[in-house]
């Protein structure tokens, strides 16, 4: 038997949690070992006391880490702006990496991670685990294969309310650049909402390992918090082959409304919500193909990157695939597309929870109008939601 693979997980905290949860549960039965927690606030990790019992080291830094102790594997799950050097620290003391979304803050790092990864001969996954899921990796397979002939236009929408304790949970939230004045560019289409973006370009990208490079050509961002960055966006951009996508995203409606999306080709449309569970292709025949729901299996891509790890294999999604979505956020704000600020007339407050949050009253239902148009929000602006917040 091989020996196992030893694992260090770099933030224990957010998504980090639930890494942590699966390694102690699952990595031993998997022939791994998870050998340190980097993290510099370790005792607020729900799993602490665990983590004493079983005498995992915990270091408050990667460089205090990397001084006595080595790893297989690296898992990063730090605040955007440490992912480029974080990773490329790692590939430099031969560990492989498994690194969170999104891929980094700009274009020099994107090359910079690229570099550090071939010198090194190790392998960097990022984290989009729907890239890893069986369902868009079979529906991946039938594009490439030509299944659904030539695609035309790609349509996402997500509404997913974030109150001010959101942007109030650390000293990086809703910013552009960092205190040090590094790139950050943290909204909703660069974090929490990164995936479905990413999601389509990852579906058009010419081979499993490569997304399709695109151009943001419109933008309207809207803030309602006293951010610098925006909380809502309807974009269109265009693939260099000229596949039109449209994307829509808010963090201030009234209520939840999970990922749906639609993305039309010259023989079939592939519809997805959350709440039918499962990706359909109808094709003009009539026929419907089912490809099952993008969130089974959310650790698949653990499990990968440790494979990638023993055996060399290219990862599903990495830099190459990660990186087009990169390009497309710093297009878009190097673009200069002006960020508005909502009319306080057009705000309300929902006190109902443990936190206030602040919402746009008729937003969400612009945003579907937006969807089933095929439409951005200055189309469809008028009647969803009050006069004052018409755009300039």
């Amino acid at each position: 038997m091989m020996p196992p693979l030893s694992i260090a997980l770099c933030g224990a905290g957010g998504y980090g949690e639930r890494y942590l949860t699966t390694l102690l549960a699952e990595a031993e039965a998997r022939n791994c070992r998870l050998v340190a927690i980097i993290e510099p606030f370790p005792k607020h990790c729900p799993q602490w006391p665990e983590i004493v019992s079983r005498g995992i080291p915990t270091f408050s830094r990667l460089e205090e880490f990397y001084a006595t102790a080595a790893c297989d594997l690296l898992i990063i799950s730090s605040p955007i702006h440490f992912h480029c050097a974080q990773t490329c620290l790692a590939l430099a003391h031969g560990s492989h990496v498994l690194c969170e979304k999104p891929l980094c803050t700009s274009l020099e790092q994107i090359e910079q991670m690229k570099a550090a990864e071939t010198l090194s001969g190790k392998q960097v996954t990022i984290g989009y685990q729907w890239s890893f899921s069986p369902a868009i990796q079979k529906l991946k397979s039938d594009v490439l294969a030509g299944r659904f002939g030539c695609p035309r236009q790609f349509q996402t929408l997500i509404c997913w309310p974030r109150g001010d304790r959101y942007y109030r949970r650390n000293d990086w939230a809703g910013r552009l650049r960092t205190k040090t004045g590094e790139r950050l560019l943290d909204s909703p289409v660069n974090n929490a909402m990164a995936h479905y973006l990413h999601n389509m370009l990852y579906l058009l990208g010419p081979s499993i390992g490569q997304s399709a490079a695109a151009t943001v050509s419109e933008a309207e961002l809207w803030r309602v918090n006293p951010i610098e960055s925006f909380e809502t966006a309807a974009l269109r951009l265009r693939t260099q082959s000229g596949v039109e996508l449209q994307f829509l995203a808010s963090h201030v409606t009234a209520d939840r409304q999970d990922p749906r999306f639609r993305y039309e080709f010259e023989q079939a449309v592939i519809d997805y919500s959350a709440e039918r569970k499962s990706i359909v292709a109808t094709l003009r025949s009539g026929e419907k193909i089912s490809y099952g729901s993008p969130e089974d299996e959310p650790c698949r891509k653990l499990w990968q990157a440790v494979n990638s790890a023993r055996t060399g294999a290219s990862p599903l999604c990495g830099i190459d695939a990660a990186s087009a979505h990169t390009r497309c956020v710093n297009q878009m704000h190097d673009a200069g597309f002006p960020i508005h600020d909502f009319p306080s007339a057009c705000i309300e407050v929902d006190d109902s929870g443990d936190a206030p949050r602040c919402f746009v009253p008729g937003l969400q239902e612009a945003l579907n109008r937006c969807y089933d148009h095929r439409t951005l929000l200055a189309e469809e602006w008028h009647g969803a939601i009050p006069s004052a917040c018409v755009l300039p």
